[in-house]
């Protein structure tokens, strides 16, 4: 809220209500997917598959960035999640 006076001392007041603000970063979990008995990975393969989340009615996840290489070069994944086959 807020209020303007001029010189003449005439003021008037506002108050802007609804405003959200979004002050937590998104979180992002990792799923191993493997289909060996009983769940195991085999090989030098897997997927794995990213889900990101934000606060709820704010902004939203916009994208994933990730590396599957130690972090020597990174990708985007436009959304909230991505399937990494045979990384």
């Amino acid at each position: 809220s807020g209020t303007a006076t001029d010189r003449a001392d005439n003021a008037a007041s506002t108050t802007v209500g609804g405003i959200k603000i979004d002050s937590k970063p998104p979180t992002t979990d990792a799923d191993l997917q493997c289909t060996g008995k009983n769940g195991y990975c085999r090989g030098n393969k897997a997927t794995v598959v990213l889900a990101a989340a934000d606060q709820a009615g704010l902004s939203d996840v916009k994208e994933i960035r990730y590396s599957t290489n130690g972090g020597n070069s990174w990708q985007n994944a436009v959304g909230a999640s991505a399937t990494l086959v045979g990384v």
